[in-house]
């Protein structure tokens, strides 16, 4: 008889994880390590306080938003009140004339400011302009004299 070859199982073996590989380590070195941590501190520092300011902006325009809501309702509740009082006032044509002699007035009133009346001018006779030249002249001859005499008394 024939002999059985005996097979040989592999054994299954569970593959080996790859050893870590160091990384290669550099150091750079920092000129004035001081300032520069005095520097990043600072930024840090602003950046809070930017970061902050924004938080406050926030909640301004929050508390705004809210208000202006708030607002709107009071507005709207005003208007359906005016509107029901309306309805139980009696209907006049006394408030329309009123109305009417405002906007009259105020129409008056813009028309004066845009046109202002040109005042009249006084004609005087050619006479008497004359004479306001002449007078006029004589007073221009004299202060020139004036200043020619101190000249010559300051030569």
């Amino acid at each position: 008889m024939a002999k059985k070859k005996k097979t040989k199982k592999k054994k299954k073996t569970a593959k080996k994880t790859a050893a870590p590989v160091k990384e290669e380590v550099f150091y750079v070195g920092i000129q004035d390590p001081i300032e520069l941590k005095n520097s990043m501190l600072e930024s840090s520092k602003d950046l809070m306080q930017y970061l902050d300011r924004f938080e406050k902006l926030k909640e301004i325009r929050e508390r705004k938003k809210s208000e202006m809501e708030h607002l709107r309702r009071i507005f709207n509740e005003i208007t359906k009140d005016t509107n029901k009082l309306k309805r139980y006032l009696p209907k006049t044509k006394l408030r329309i004339q009123i109305h009417e002699e405002k906007i009259k007035k105020t129409k008056k009133k813009t028309a004066k400011k845009i046109m202002p009346k040109p005042l009249p001018m006084k004609k005087l006779p050619k006479e008497e302009k004359s004479e306001l030249h002449d007078e006029e002249l004589a007073k221009l001859e004299e202060e020139l004299s004036k200043i020619e005499g101190r000249l010559t008394n300051l030569t």
